[in-house]
């Protein structure tokens, strides 16, 4: 007979059920787990001395069985099971974000799933140099950061504050490239995580020289960086004003515009490192909030920012300024354009202002420009006065030939003040020079 749940005793009761959870003959390892899980449930669930009896099967349980118990989200059999407590294998944090890194965050395990994971006595949660927390970071699972923060063995500040300086690396560059996707619900947690970190008492934002803040900037994560800045003890002006000069360099607009807002910042550091690269970068809004703040000089190291502005904006916004003389470093300013073969806009741009002398440096602008074929610049010179193309026994045009530069020597032909003969040395240059010559001597007579 039966009563409460035994047979005849307790021990043979004990015996019946565990043979129950044994692997049937012919079943795969697989069928075997899901149909003793199946048994495991329908036995605790018959009544309370089965139940009593079932609980204490410890060896019949694994960590299969608490990863799939986390999988499936059934809580209270993940704290029974960590109660008793199952034997881990590996981190169960690691196998559970394996399977969740690439699915939506609404499918990840419970805050309280995770609290009942770290209940278990041999998690160690600091485990591979504090993987869980970082991978919680980098993923954007606000909840799980704050069950690990909250967790005693979880040091935040270990390894002068490592984990937050490489929460701001990551933050910033997963928020950089979700501003290309316009994804607000993943800023708000981005946001929702860096304050949770600042907020800690164990985190010193300004660890390693404010490496966070280096860190934050390198990635472009704007509400990151502006946390950072509105934190005390971060100091923005760190290594001679760091921030603001790469800043400038990259061309992040909105960075610049926050580090400006900052009165420890000083734009002019390293003499005005700032503007003179992102004149050089060709950074235009940048340039233009460099211009408008009264600490930075545009003239600095012998007008540089203008010598090494390839954009005719650029240009255009330096000449602007009084401070600003485009004929420094004899005239190297439009020397340098002729050079590049950049906009010849900007060429046009320098030609109208009454300082720079185009002839300069031996008219190095218009032989530069000829032996580099940069046409349209070739044909803003020579409408100046002041430029001579026949310079040193016709340099350009013979140089031209030399290199079959069958346009610039039709260029250069154009000019009354090249002497065409000296294409006679170049008989291999025919019949597309002698026709070019023809022409010339044509126009003359």
């Amino acid at each position: 007979m039966i009563a409460n749940g035994l047979i005849s005793s307790y021990d043979v009761t004990r015996e019946i059920l565990k043979m129950m959870l044994v692997r049937d003959r012919g079943q795969s390892k697989s069928a075997a787990r899901r149909s003793r899980r199946t048994r495991f449930a329908i036995l605790r669930s018959t009544c309370k001395t089965w139940k009593e009896i079932v609980d204490g099967f410890t060896d019949v349980l694994s960590h299969r069985d608490l990863i799939f118990a986390a999988d499936q989200g059934y809580l209270e059999s993940v704290r029974f099971l960590v109660s008793l407590p199952v034997k881990l294998h590996k981190n169960p944090f690691i196998e559970l974000y394996s399977r969740y890194t690439h699915k939506k965050p609404s499918s990840l395990p419970t805050r309280d799933m995770f609290e009942a994971l770290l209940a278990h006595p041999h998690l160690d949660p600091t485990e591979k140099d504090n993987w869980a927390i970082t991978e919680a970071i980098s993923n954007l699972h606000p909840d799980v950061v704050q069950v690990l923060l909250d967790h005693p063995r979880v040091d935040i500040s270990a390894d002068d504050n490592k984990i937050f300086r490489e929460a701001c690396d990551s933050l910033s560059r997963v928020e950089s490239e979700m501003s290309r996707r316009i994804n607000s619900n993943m800023f708000g947690r981005v946001a929702r995580i860096i304050r949770m970190l600042l907020a800690n008492p164990h985190v010193d934002p300004s660890a390693k020289n404010n490496e966070a803040l280096r860190y934050a900037l390198s990635g472009g994560g704007c509400s990151v960086i502006a946390a950072l800045l509105a934190d005390s003890r971060v100091d923005p002006s760190s290594r001679d004003n760091e921030a603001i000069r790469n800043a400038s360099v990259t061309g992040d607009f909105a960075t610049v515009e926050m580090l400006l807002a900052d009165p420890r910042v000083d734009p002019s550091a390293r003499n005005n490192e700032a503007i003179r690269y992102a004149c050089a970068k060709g950074n235009l809004d940048i340039i233009r909030l460099l211009l408008a703040h009264s600490r930075v000089d545009p003239s600095a190291e012998d007008n540089e920012a203008i010598r090494r502005a390839p954009v005719v904006e650029a240009v255009e916004m330096l000449l602007a300024d009084h401070r600003v003389d485009p004929s420094a470093r004899n005239n190297e300013a439009i020397r340098n354009a002729c050079a590049r073969g950049g906009q010849v806009a900007t060429v046009e741009l320098l030609l109208t202002d009454p300082r720079v002398d185009p002839s300069a440096n031996n008219n190095e602008a218009v032989i530069t420009a000829c032996s580099r074929r940069r046409h349209n610049i070739i044909k803003a010179l020579l409408q100046d006065s002041r430029v001579d193309p026949s310079i040193n026994n016709n340099k350009a045009l013979r140089t031209a030939a030399e290199r079959g530069n069958l346009l610039v020597v039709e260029l250069l032909l154009d000019s009354p003040r090249v002497d065409p003969s000296v294409l006679s040395a170049y008989p291999d240059m025919a019949p597309s020079l002698e026709k070019a010559l023809l022409v010339q001597l044509t126009t003359q007579q």
